[in-house]
């Protein structure tokens, strides 16, 4: 692209395969990524990219860059290591940071195939499809957890789906919760947010320290090992501590932003 025409915005989803048996890929959270864009040897942008969540891609990293005209550039991602808590088989993977060099063909032909939607209903409540893109992992939270749901409630435009998993099913302990923050339409998950947990019995309160975690099975989620398994009566309130840390756009930009504690009986 001309250096004085507008910006280009790559983007970019990290997933990673589980190990042993194959099973679908999951996207990678919270991960630092920075994009070195070259051109015949010679560097032409170089930027750290960061999180975004969008209703058309979900969750994916993102940037603007300008590139100098038409032609093929190489375009050498980093990943960096893993943040937050991973399990399952991804315990003890992804700590060093890892780099992937991709040809990037910039022509005016393919720029022109690059499809566009106009929305005619844009102002009313609901959620625009999530763009198919095969190649890539789904952005939306898991569906089939082998565990028990606690319920679903809704908090300011997003929703808070809590799952008890036990024994082999858990991540980690015996008995453990697993907390998903998603869309409420598209089920995408929302990452990048801090919550506490409560669980209350007989007029005693036990504190739930829920950790961001990505797990080979459960995928994304806010979980903790429950100390005392959960019995029939007891209430689980969770409370947003953080709104989501990351950028919003395509009809997100305000949403998230005042999420509100929710109580499940159990």
């Amino acid at each position: 692209m001309p250096a004085n025409g507008p910006s280009d915005r790559p983007t970019t989803s990290i997933s990673w395969p589980s190990s042993g048996t194959p099973k679908p890929a999951r996207w990678s959270p919270r991960r630092g990524l920075s994009v070195e864009i070259a051109r015949d040897g010679e560097t032409v942008s170089e930027e750290v990219i960061y999180p975004m969540l969008s209703q058309s891609m979900g969750f994916h990293y993102g940037g603007n860059f300008i590139l100098d005209g038409d032609g093929t550039y190489e375009v050498e991602v980093t990943v960096g290591g893993l943040p937050i808590r991973a399990t399952g088989d991804f315990e003890g993977r992804f700590d060093a940071p890892q780099s992937a060099t991709i040809d990037l063909s910039f022509t005016e032909s393919e720029r022109e195939a690059v499809a566009v939607e106009r929305l005619e209903d844009y102002g009313e409540r609901g959620a625009a499809s999530p763009s198919r893109m095969d190649s890539l992992p789904s952005p939306l939270t898991v569906q089939r957890v082998p565990g028990v749901r606690l319920g679903t409630a809704s908090t300011h435009d997003a929703e808070v789906v809590p799952t008890v998993l036990d024994g082999d099913a858990a991540p980690v302990g015996d008995q453990y919760l697993a907390v998903y923050l998603r869309t409420p339409y598209n089920r995408m998950a929302i990452p990048g947010a801090a919550w506490s947990g409560t669980v209350r019995r007989g007029g005693e309160d036990t504190t739930v320290d829920l950790r961001r975690t990505f797990d080979s099975e459960v995928g994304y989620h806010y979980g903790a090992e429950l100390s005392t398994a959960l019995r029939a009566g007891d209430e689980v309130v969770l409370s947003p501590v953080t709104p989501p840390q990351i950028a919003r756009h395509e009809g997100y930009e305000r949403a998230f932003l005042d999420l509100e504690a929710v109580s499940f009986v159990v």
